[in-house]
């Protein structure tokens, strides 16, 4: 059974302000909770074409993660055909891991979820760069990756929940 509440006070305003008193005191045992959105980063790259080994980009990446999408626009496809696409991690310790996908649209999203670690050698590559003729069979190519930080490699800031909804308010 829950304990009664009682109201303390002879006037109106002795009321109110014992009233005040609870309530402050409820506000003290109320849990807040307050959620952050860490947002991935965006690694973006430019190629006019392929090297002549295949290779479009390579990145190192300085901090444990994991690459949760990859992109790419290609602004010019001289064959009808799908081209494959690969994303190579190597790890420091030697192992690799791996995901390849085919297109032809002009832009095209992928899911990778890929972990790596600090280190770790990141390299998109297309296998077959130049055509029988020898012209290049994709020009013009954009490539991103979203790269999602692991939370030890993050910047922790405590605020109070005062704090955060002052600076919430100041910037609305």
């Amino acid at each position: 059974m829950r304990k009664k509440l009682i109201i303390k006070g002879n006037t109106v305003e002795e009321k109110i302000d014992h009233i005040e008193i609870i309530l402050q005191r409820f506000q003290r045992r109320l849990h807040k909770t307050v959620i952050g959105a860490i947002p991935p980063i965006p690694v973006q790259s430019h190629a006019d074409h392929p090297k002549e080994d295949g290779g479009i980009v390579k990145h190192i990446l300085p901090a444990d993660g994991r690459i949760m999408k990859g992109a790419i626009a290609v602004g010019k496809y001289s064959s009808s055909k799908a081209v494959q696409f690969d994303c190579l991690v190597q790890r420091m310790d030697g192992s690799s891991a791996s995901q390849s996908f085919k297109t032809r649209k002009h832009a095209h999203v992928v899911g990778l979820d890929l972990e790596v670690k600090a280190g770790d050698l990141l390299s998109i590559s297309t296998p077959s760069a130049k055509d029988e003729k020898g012209n290049w069979i994709i020009e013009d190519i954009w490539v991103a990756i979203l790269y999602e930080i692991a939370m030890k490699e993050s910047v922790l800031k405590k605020h109070l929940i005062d704090s955060l909804e002052e600076i919430a308010s100041e910037r609305v």
